[in-house]
């Protein structure tokens, strides 16, 4: 049995294989994501007053407790984000932009 529900970046490109695309770019996000998340902190902790009428104090709390433990977690190794850029063979990038 999986230890988590969530299939890592080995699994996932070897599935988008099996189905006959390579993955052109692996690309971790961790040391950026952790930051952003402080930062948004940071940002919004200054605003309490105004967000809570908006979306309520338990809303608020939520958020900041979601934003803080998502940023440790990511921060210490335990979770990242990591896109994967997909192509086919003749055709490159699947994903616009690349």
């Amino acid at each position: 049995m999986r230890e988590s529900p969530v299939p890592d970046s080995v699994e996932v490109s070897g599935h988008g294989e099996a189905a006959g695309f390579h993955v052109d770019r692996i690309q971790a996000l961790q040391p950026h994501n952790a930051r952003t998340l402080d930062d948004r902190v940071q940002a919004l902790r200054p605003h309490h007053d105004e967000a809570v009428p908006i979306a309520a104090e338990e809303v608020y709390q939520r958020y900041i407790t979601h934003l803080t433990g998502s940023a440790g977690h990511i921060g210490s190794g335990h979770i990242d984000a990591i896109p994967l850029t997909p192509g086919q063979d003749g055709i490159g990038s699947v994903c616009p932009g690349e």
